[in-house]
């Protein structure tokens, strides 16, 4: 299996932030300037019922960029058959936040959030949708 490198993302104001890949690699990003109201952290490869926070540290990440750090189980692509799981971790670090900073008040909180869509922080997608960027770039290529 792949490991993908560590990174840091940089907050760009107005934009959604999309951090998280599964799809059988591990990756773990740092997001240094999270912004509450403008931002917001999308799961791709979440799959209702079987992907889930797994576990998390308020204190994680990289020295000088410690915070909030959700370690996620079970993302999976699109494909994924009925029953596999993906035992690979894929973790984001949110620097110098808490988990009370995003509402809630435990991993089962955050969870039954997530899943039911009431956390506005944080969005779960299951489809990958290639940016409209990428497909006016492939259409000029051709």
């Amino acid at each position: 299996m792949e490991a993908l490198a560590p990174r840091l993302l940089l907050a760009e104001r107005a934009v959604t932030l999309s951090f998280l890949m599964g799809a059988h690699r591990v990756s773990w990003s740092t997001v240094t300037d999270f912004k509450f109201g403008q931002d917001k952290a999308t799961i791709w490869d979440w799959r209702q019922g079987v992907s889930k926070v797994s576990w998390l540290d308020e204190q994680g990440g990289a020295n000088g960029y410690q915070g909030l750090t959700l370690h996620f189980e079970n993302l999976l692509p699109d494909d994924a058959a009925a029953g596999q799981t993906n035992s690979n971790f894929n973790s984001i670090t949110l620097s110098r936040l808490t988990l009370a900073d995003f509402g809630a008040s435990s991993l089962a909180d955050l969870n039954a959030q997530i899943i039911a869509g009431t956390n506005s922080h944080f969005i779960g997608v299951k489809k990958l949708i290639k940016p409209s960027w990428i497909l006016a770039k492939n259409l000029v290529s051709q």
